[in-house]
């Protein structure tokens, strides 16, 4: 029966249980298919993505993401090297990114964030030069942004710290302060895979 049908019968008969099932399957919300813009609207969160293979091609892909900024700003940059057995990227910052004062900003809150997100258990992005470096050799720069975010606390308990040297997996610091923050500046170098020895010489 149409509806017209349905509600004579319900007059005639006096059932209106045909009726009301009617207006009820109308006014019912339509089901919805799940999308990603669905999902964020109600809260959930889409499946995340498989971390992907750690190769120069997926570095260099993922690093898509963030170029338009980069370039937006007259810079970029190029992938120099990967290692994927010590979870390494070494990237080279051009243009006017890679003479801006805020060079290491724009790697550890733009560039590293990325590739961290695509890359399961990455130890360490570091920034070298465009002509490349061996990634098992110990650079002042990455020792420096080894030390960089732990020297205000060592400046606090009155101690000071600089990079002297650095090559083969030997580094030299010139320090001066107590043995126990001596022994934590020792600790934070020895957990770059790169880093076999630090050595110390008295800060002058």
């Amino acid at each position: 029966l149409g509806s017209e049908g349905k509600l004579k019968k319900a007059v005639n008969e006096d059932d209106w249980s045909e009726v009301i099932n009617e207006q009820t399957e109308r006014t019912r919300a339509p089901e919805t298919k799940t999308t990603p813009q669905g999902l964020l609207m109600t809260g959930f969160s889409a499946p995340e993505k498989a971390p992907l293979e750690l190769t120069v091609h997926n570095v260099d892909k993922v690093l898509d993401e963030v170029r338009p900024y980069l370039i937006a700003d007259g810079g970029n940059c190029k992938v120099v090297a990967v290692d994927a057995d010590l979870r390494v990227i070494s990237l080279a910052l051009q243009g006017a990114c890679g003479s801006c004062p805020s060079s290491t900003t724009t790697m550890q809150m733009g560039i590293e964030r990325v590739l961290n997100e695509n890359f399961e258990d990455l130890r360490q992005v570091v920034r070298v030069e465009e002509n490349g470096f061996d990634l098992n050799e110990v650079t002042l720069d990455l020792v420096e942004g080894l030390l960089d975010p732990i020297k205000p606390a060592i400046k606090a308990m009155n101690g000071m710290v600089k990079v002297v040297g650095a090559s083969q997996g030997v580094v030299t610091l010139a320090y001066s302060g107590s043995p126990k923050i001596k022994y934590g500046i020792e600790l934070a170098c020895l957990d770059n895979p790169l880093i076999q020895q630090v050595k110390f010489v008295d800060y002058n």
